[in-house]
């Protein structure tokens, strides 16, 4: 597997017909990359996607640190958001195996989960990422997030 192969995303009702698929198209991601590709344009330094949009470094690449810390955010930011407790154990790398313990659970195949994630073959989504979703021990960050904060 290669890390810039393509992935295939489905679009979200581009003919929407009432207010419910609108919203949902709003959350499109071809229309939010192409969104935000274009409010990057006038100052992007590097073809990474994700950038620094201030300082001196507007337009550069951010480092993985800084990825990092946007996903923390953004995972905080839905904690809070449904007024829910942090777990004190949440890294950036644990969105990973919640995301895709989501995905086989949600009856993804492991080729499909594989792929999206640029593993060659199961054995480390089995042997590194799948969580125990259903067990009922000790409340671990991604079981947390799986029973409080998805629907």
């Amino acid at each position: 597997m290669s890390i810039n192969q393509a992935i295939e995303l489905p679009v979200f009702f581009p003919n929407h017909s009432n207010r419910g698929e609108y919203c949902l198209h709003t959350l499109d991601i071809h229309r939010q990359i192409h969104f935000y590709l274009n409010r990057t344009k006038p100052f992007r330094k590097s073809d990474q996607l994700f950038l620094a949009f201030s300082g001196p470094r507007l337009g550069s690449a951010v480092a993985k640190v800084t990825l990092a810390r946007w996903l923390k955010d953004c995972v905080t930011f839905i904690y809070t958001q449904r007024n829910i407790s942090l777990p004190t154990t949440m890294k950036a790398h644990s969105i990973r195996s919640v995301a895709t313990s989501a995905a086989f659970h949600a009856r993804a195949s492991l080729h499909d989960i594989c792929a999206a994630a640029t593993w060659a073959t199961p054995h480390t989504f089995i042997s590194r990422y799948k969580l125990d979703l259903a067990s009922r021990g000790r409340a671990s960050f991604s079981s947390m997030l799986f029973r409080n904060v998805l629907p």
